[in-house]
Order: C-alpha cells, then sequence, then structure tokens
C-alpha cells in the first residue's frame, strides 16, 4: 500500500495578518455596543404647514344621530328608521351588546365582597308515643336556623381587573360594531334616496325636452306646409321627439328598479319601494365641515374605534 501525504505550505505573513483580522471583525460584530446611537431627527408638527387658503376653515360641527332632518325631507328620515328598525345586522349587534354588558357586571362581582345569607324556619310537633318525654312529647316547638358567610377575593394578581377591563373592551367594540351598521345603512338609504331624487329631476327635464321639440316640430311643420321647409327638416324634427321619449322612458325604468332597492334596503318587498313618495329634498342649512379634519374624521369611523 501506498501512502501519500500532502503538505500545506506555510502562510506568509501578510496572509496571516489578514486572516487575524477578519477574525478579530467577526468576533467584535458581535459585541457592538449600540448605546449613544440615535437619530437627531424630529417629526414635523401639522402646525408648521400652512393649510388656511387650501382647507380654509368652515366653522361646521359634526353630525348628529338625525342627521337626515337637514335635507329638509322627514319621508328620508323616516325610511332610516324604518330600514335601522326592520335590519336583522343591527338586532344581532344589540345582542352582541347586551352579552357584553352582562359580561362587565359578572366581572365587576368579582372585585366586590361576597356575603351571603340564609334562614330557615321549622315547626315541628312532637309525637307523644315516641322518645319524647313529658312535657316535650305531643308539644310543638319551633327550630330556628341562621346561616351567614363572607368572602373577598383580594385580586393581588389582577386578574379580575383584567377580566373586567377585557368585558369593557368587549362592550365599546360591540357598541361600534352596530353604531357601524346603523351608518352603513342609513348611508345607503340616503343615498340611494338621493339617486331618485336625481333621477326624478332628469325625468322633469327629459318631460320639458319633449315638450320643446313638439313645438319645435309644430313650426316645423308649419313651415314646410309655406314652403319654408322640406320634409328633411320635418323628419329631423321627429326624430328628436322620438329620441327625447326613448330617454324618458329609459329614466322612468331607472326610477322603478331605484325604487325596488330602496324596498330592498328597508327589509321590505318590491312593492313597498312603490309606495315611496316622490323625493323632495329642500337642505334647510348649507352643510359645513368641521375644522379639525381629517385625522378626526378617520379616528370616528365606528369601524377603526371597534379594532382599537
Amino acid at each position: 500500500m501506498t501512502h501519500v501525504s500532502i503538505t500545506r505550505p506555510p502562510l506568509r505573513p501578510r496572509a496571516l495578518s489578514i486572516v487575524v483580522a477578519c477574525a478579530t471583525v467577526a468576533i467584535m460584530s458581535g459585541c457592538a455596543n449600540y448605546i449613544g446611537i440615535k437619530s437627531d431627527k424630529t417629526l414635523a408638527q401639522p402646525q408648521q404647514f400652512e393649510s388656511s387658503q387650501s382647507i380654509p376653515a368652515q366653522g361646521g360641527q359634526w353630525p348628529a344621530l338625525d342627521w337626515a332632518k337637514q335635507f329638509g325631507d322627514p319621508q328620508l328620515q323616516k325610511l332610516i328608521d324604518e330600514a335601522i328598525d326592520g335590519n336583522p345586522t343591527i338586532a344581532q349587534a344589540q345582542a352582541r351588546l347586551a352579552k357584553a354588558s352582562s359580561y362587565i357586571e359578572t366581572s365587576k362581582s368579582a372585585l366586590a365582597p361576597k356575603v351571603t345569607a340564609g334562614y330557615s324556619w321549622t315547626r315541628e310537633l312532637y309525637s307523644s308515643n315516641a322518645l319524647y318525654p313529658t312535657p316535650y312529647g305531643g308539644s310543638w316547638y319551633s327550630e330556628n336556623n341562621v346561616l351567614a358567610s363572607a368572602s373577598w377575593d383580594l385580586d393581588l394578581w389582577g386578574k379580575n381587573r383584567q377580566r373586567l377591563a377585557q368585558a369593557v373592551s368587549a362592550q365599546r367594540a360591540a357598541e361600534a360594531e352596530m353604531q357601524q351598521a346603523r351608518i352603513t345603512l342609513a348611508a345607503s338609504v340616503a343615498r340611494t334616496y338621493n339617486q331618485l331624487a336625481q333621477l326624478y329631476a332628469l325625468r322633469d327635464i327629459a318631460a320639458r325636452e319633449i315638450d320643446n321639440r313638439k313645438t319645435i316640430g309644430n313650426i316645423t311643420n308649419g313651415r314646410v306646409v309655406a314652403g319654408l321647409d322640406t320634409n328633411v327638416e320635418r323628419q329631423t324634427a321627429n326624430g328628436n321627439i322620438a329620441t327625447s321619449q326613448a330617454n324618458l322612458s329609459q329614466i322612468d325604468g331607472q326610477i322603478e328598479t331605484v325604487r325596488y332597492q330602496l324596498g330592498a334596503l328597508l327589509g321590505k318587498g318590491p312593492d313597498r319601494g312603490l309606495q315611496i313618495a316622490n323625493p323632495v329634498l329642500n337642505p334647510v342649512a348649507s352643510v359645513a365641515l368641521p375644522d379639525n379634519l381629517p385625522a378626526d374624521l378617520v379616528a370616528r369611523r365606528p369601524d377603526i374605534v371597534a379594532a382599537r
């Protein structure tokens, strides 16, 4: 058997110094000290940015729960109330809120002392033929028992207080979720109702357009009879009337669809939508935004509040 040995040549001094330096850096990198290393930059404050001209202050107030009344149509507020009263999602949110409130009362009871008391009264006739001697036998006797106990969990580790905090948080989250459901439904009803009002305004314009084009058609017929126009102008006038009538028919179909949508939002059938009177929106005042925008607007969203 032949043995082969390989001898590694010795490292040169320069290569050895490079290896030692790399090992030193590797060791020191694991023991680096970051004390005193911090940024000297600061966040800019909102007051530093001028926005009075771009976003002027309007002095408005946050809307109340009856914000729909500002549009001057009593029917809109009634429709919103009807939709909220019959909505199953809001009913579920109210049930969750009641459940969370019961948890709060249960958690509060764990923090207070517990006192129980009981009382019993027994009246018994001792038999004269049994083991009871005179004068006990054949006589009535009463027995009164009172039992009282008290206990108090000192909650040294904060377990009960933590449960109470969780219950309060759950209740507030349930309140926010219920408000979110109310706002979403009310906004949907108001948006659809406003769309219905817009369609009726467009219908009035389309109806006036038909009348105007019929008047132009009559004038054109007179000019044709007088020899001032030809049948080309007459056919053009009749075509314009037909176009306006088709536009009016299309708007009527959209109005019927929107009424069906309102009936569905109210939790009723399509016939309920057909019973809604024509909208009459007459804002009693101009809508003004509050001055503390936009951060406060986002913070007031119920879904953000529930997440927090």
